[in-house]
């Protein structure tokens, strides 16, 4: 059932695409359109049909595919040939024994035949998709694979080895469950028509080890009709920019060749009989749908059997019975699928003898769905859904004994398997699919890391962030941006960097993105409130920054306060500490780098320069923070500055010849105040020039001016400067 809503979903796009371009290139695009989904020179109703064209179209084939020679398909067995025309017993004469298997609320059930009485026999993720046989469970989400064996009670946990990003996955079944089919759409810049290709893999479903591959290039997807692995062969129809197929290719899953084609026409829904003799199709002649029956054995392009929908409808959700002897289906208004539909016409069953179809239940609602068949082809199962009510259903394909299930309206059906011995439950670990799932979306990945951090009491906080990072490394994601870090401040609270530069306060399995950055630096927790420092570190020093939250009644936080707008908050390429306890005082270190213009750049403080280092000390008062000072309120920024300036040798030097510019007072900075006039004799007071340090030492500073390259070195004692003069 899955399967096919996500099927479904696919080709409507796909006609959407397609109908799109019809559009945009006017009505006589919007006509060779109509005629190739429609085609009025289809086969007409009944066995005098012409056979269909046995070469697909142009874009309905990977550009690279060659031709592939025709299908000599096997004569059938003589249990097939002598299948009857009768239906099944009316009520079986004996309960089968088989258990029915299905998934509800993360848990996997078995119940009796028809999913009475049952019991947990697993526990599982809700998966992107799945397939089971014989008691084996496969589920898939994006590259990852987990296997449950129900019979034996064992699992396994892979990932498939695919290039490109999966966009979507499926799998499938061989004959028996000693071989498993991954089948991908993954995203591929090679592909010029379509973006994406297709990758198939046959998996040992007890390791994941590769047992052979298929590369279908530039291609929307492949439907698998069947998976042989006897044969070693893939029986699929590759897609391409719109539902309709003229072709069914069969693949070598040793070589990834295409060996083998089989004619074929039909749109949309397409389904091999379980005993692999005959392939439904449907077709739409002069606007009416009907269904196209080819038998394989028969030869090259012989014409298959039509079965006619009754008056004024169209079917939907072909199911074969396990038999091979009766299609059951929904039917709808409307002689084909692009009329709108207003209501269902019921369940209907087709008989393959004698390509009649009978009502088996009134079904108007077009919710509604259909599961399958029981494995004694004694039951159609379905799922009627209404405005009002929902339920799973079991009806005889001649309508008689219909039951009601007892089982959720939200349970997901497997199948059919043998009873076995109870065993132990099996329990996959949920988080692993979860985490998949959110591989290129970092707010629900958030979301994700809140609720699982909110199950890790106790834990060290390095452990569950190796833990998440193993998560995420496992599907797929955050391989080459960088790993995650992870920080707990309090039982249930924690700040999580994603990369690449996002920052998530997790709060009681609540996630809320609260800064930008790629480094988490330190954390505290005072009450309500939260002050966080965190940076941007690239390829020079980190860049941090300084925020203040506080936790609202509805447990969301709110930025309080942060320097944005303060120019005497000088962080850059330094650090921000909080000093002693709490939140009450904060150490803030920077440079000057790219802090003076104009006048007041005296030296080219370039990135590997020499730079002035300040300092200051942030105390809070309420719900801001201020910086100590002696200064009076309104003082100069260059004096500011001066005041967090560290008194190093250079720092003087800077801040002696800034001033001079300026005609301000330098006796503060002089051993002798005749050095004034030197200053300005040598040219040292010139607003315009600029200055390069060439040599730096504790108490000297070797420099020249750029433009003319005239070198100086001033001497620097006790915080002041006591010489300066050019050198020859």
């Amino acid at each position: 059932m899955r399967r096919t809503h996500r099927f479904g979903m696919i080709l409507a796009l796909l006609f959407g695409i397609a109908l799109l371009t019809a559009l945009l290139t006017g009505c006589s695009a919007l006509d060779e359109l109509e005629e190739s989904l429609y085609p009025t020179s289809a086969p007409d109703s009944g066995t005098s049909a012409q056979p269909p064209s046995e070469t697909a179209p142009a874009n309905q084939l990977a550009a690279s595919e060659a031709a592939a020679p025709t299908l000599t398909w096997p004569a059938p067995t003589s249990a097939q040939a002598q299948a009857t025309e009768q239906m099944p017993p009316a009520i079986p004469t004996v309960a089968p024994s088989q258990r029915l298997v299905f998934m509800y609320d993360g848990n996997v059930y078995t119940g009796d035949f028809l999913g009475a009485n049952p019991a947990e026999a697993a526990s599982a993720p809700q998966p992107e998709t799945w397939a089971f046989r014989d008691g084996v469970i496969a589920l898939a989400q994006g590259r990852n694979v987990d296997v449950i064996d129900l019979v034996g009670s064992g699992q396994a946990s892979f990932q498939v080895n695919v290039p490109g990003e999966v966009e979507f996955a499926e799998l499938t079944w061989g004959q028996t469950s000693a071989a498993l089919l991954y089948n991908a759409i993954v995203t591929d810049q090679a592909a010029t028509t379509f973006g994406h290709s297709v990758e198939l893999r046959v998996l040992n479903p007890q390791n994941g080890a590769e047992l052979g591959a298929v590369h279908i290039p530039d291609a929307n997807g492949a439907s698998i009709l069947r998976y042989e692995e006897s044969a070693g062969r893939i029986a699929l129809i590759v897609r391409g920019g719109d539902p309709s197929f003229a072709e069914v290719s069969f693949y070598d899953v040793k070589s990834g060749q295409r060996i083998a084609a089989f004619a074929a026409q039909g749109q949309g829904e397409a389904a091999f009989s379980p005993d692999g003799r005959y392939l439904l199709a449907q077709q739409e002649v002069n606007g009416v749908q009907q269904m196209a029956l080819y038998d394989l054995t028969t030869p090259a392009g012989s014409a298959p059997r039509i079965g006619q929908y009754p008056a004024n409808g169209h079917g939907v959700e072909h199911v074969w019975s396990p038999d091979s002897r009766m299609i059951a289906f929904l039917l709808r208004e409307g002689q084909a699928s692009s009329e709108e539909t207003t209501q269902g016409l019921g369940v209907w069953v087709l008989d393959v003898a004698t390509m009649e179809s009978k009502k088996a239940l009134d079904e108007a609602s077009l919710s509604a769905t259909l599961f399958g068949w029981t494995p004694d082809s004694a039951y159609i199962v379905g799922y009627h859904r209404s405005e009002n009510e929902a339920y799973y259903y079991a009806v005889r394909p001649d309508g008689g004994d219909r039951r009601i299930l007892t089982l959720e309206p939200k349970a997901e059906l497997l199948g059919w398997m043998s009873p076995v011995e109870r065993s132990a439950k099996i329990v996959v670990d949920p988080w692993r699919a979860r985490f998949a799932s959110t591989q290129a979306d970092s707010n629900a990945l958030a979301q994700t890391l809140a609720q699982w951090a909110l199950e890790q009491t106790g834990a060290d906080e390095q452990p569950l962030a190796s833990r998440v990072q193993q998560y995420l490394q496992a599907s797929g994601g955050q391989k080459s941006i960088g790993a995650l870090t992870l920080k707990r401040i309090s039982e249930a609270v924690y700040i999580a960097q994603i990369p690449p530069y996002a920052l998530y306060l997790l709060d009681n399995g609540h996630a809320q993105e609260i800064g930008s950055g790629n480094i988490l630096l330190d954390v505290r927790l005072q009450g309500q409130d939260l002050g966080l420092i965190y940076g941007m570190a690239a390829s020079g020093p980190v860049q941090p920054t300084y925020s203040l939250l506080r936790r609202q009644a509805d447990g969301s936080w709110q930025m309080v306060w942060t320097p944005q707008g303060r120019r005497d908050w000088i962080a850059t390429d330094g650090q921000i500490q909080f000093a002693g306890e709490g939140l009450g005082t904060l150490q803030v270190v920077g440079t000057s780098f790219g802090l003076d213009f104009d006048q007041d750049q005296v030296f080219s403080e370039c990135q590997a320069c020499p730079h002035r280092q300040l300092v200051a000390t942030w105390t809070r008062q309420g719900d801001t923070y201020e910086r100590q000072t002696s200064l009076v309120a309104d003082a100069p920024q260059g004096s500011i500055y001066w005041e967090m300036t560290q008194r190093t040798a250079y720092a003087i030097v800077y801040e002696t010849l800034r001033r001079a510019r300026r005609e301000l007072s330098i006796d503060d900075l002089v051993a002798d105040p005749s050095l004034a006039g030197q200053i300005r004799d040598l040219g040292l007071a010139d607003s315009t020039k600029r200055f390069l340090v060439e040599e730096e030492t504790a108490e000297k500073v070797r420099f020249q001016e750029i433009e003319s390259q005239t070198h100086y070195e001033a001497t620097v004692q006790g915080q002041r400067l006591v010489r300066i003069e050019r050198l020859p």
